[in-house]
């Protein structure tokens, strides 16, 4: 164990004070100096915004904000249909756990159950049992195409 004397200690803090010190002195000038320049002058001081860039497209750079992550005002991407499609319920030995309905195309989807199975989710597309294609999601039910016909889940 290392012991440390009385002026030991004494000199480890006044070092450690004129250290700090000096930094809020350098922070004090940085930001005096900051208030007396001008608006031009402030923009080259200050560091500048940099854009992320996902990936090139169409010969320019695509910006994260070319995305429109949570869609774009004023624009429809779904029609909805005004009366759902009706059809025969199925006879496929099936289970509709959950839904989720989606505004964006193919977007959309459903936990179905094989009776005696473990259930899964399935995309719009997806080839369920039974030979089945889910087509359509409603919420509560989805639209089955089997056999070049559409059959109801419930």
């Amino acid at each position: 164990m290392i012991t440390l004397g009385s002026g030991t200690i004494a000199r480890i803090q006044s070092l450690l004070a004129v250290t700090l010190l000096v930094y809020v002195a350098y922070l004090g000038a940085g930001v005096f100096w900051y208030s007396l320049a001008s608006s031009d002058e402030r923009a080259l001081v200050l560091p500048q915004n940099k854009v992320v860039t996902a990936k090139k497209s169409q010969g320019r750079d695509a910006r994260l904000a070319d995305y429109h992550l949570f869609g774009q005002v004023g624009k429809q991407v779904v029609k909805k249909q005004d009366k759902p499609k009706e059809a025969p319920k199925t006879s496929l030995r099936l289970a509709l756990k959950g839904v989720f309905m989606s505004e964006q195309a193919g977007a959309s989807g459903a936990i179905v159950e094989e009776i005696g199975k473990k259930a899964d989710y399935y995309g719009i597309g997806d080839a369920l049992p039974g030979r089945a294609t889910l087509e359509e999601v409603y919420s509560d039910r989805i639209l089955l195409r089997r056999n070049g016909r559409l059959e109801t889940l419930a």
